[in-house]
């Protein structure tokens, strides 16, 4: 696990996170991405769903962040799990921060045009 632990590492540096890997790759991955979730280590758990394109744990960790009023790793679950409600939700907690560039980063993804059209009338 250590090797995949030093790949992965590397791997959730990166910006682009959208990565082709195979089916026992992703398998080791998950495994890894699950010790990080144990010790705590959400925001790269949450990478390394990402990477193995698993949007149900993406899902059910960012609602954990959520419930332990970590919005900003929330937002990263949310987005890479494309769950609209959910950003949508979480665009109205970061207007409440307040940290309207995040607020318009999850409209955007969430594809509420009311709330960009309103945030970038009256913000930006």
């Amino acid at each position: 696990m250590e090797n995949f632990n030093l790949i992965l590492k590397k791997l959730i540096k990166k910006k682009e996170i959208n990565i082709n890997i195979s089916e026992d790759l992703r398998k080791e991955f998950e495994i890894t991405a699950e010790t990080y979730i144990n010790s705590g280590n959400l925001l790269d758990a949450i990478k390394v769903f990402a990477i193995t394109q698993n949007k149900q744990k993406l899902t059910e960790i960012a609602e954990i962040c959520l419930k332990n009023n970590k919005p900003y790793e929330a937002f990263h679950g949310f987005y890479y799990a494309d769950d609209k409600a959910n950003l949508n939700k979480i665009g109205f907690i970061f207007l409440g921060l307040p940290d309207a560039k995040l607020a318009l980063e999850s409209f955007k993804k969430a594809d509420n045009h009311e709330m960009i059209s309103f945030l970038e009338l009256n913000l930006f």
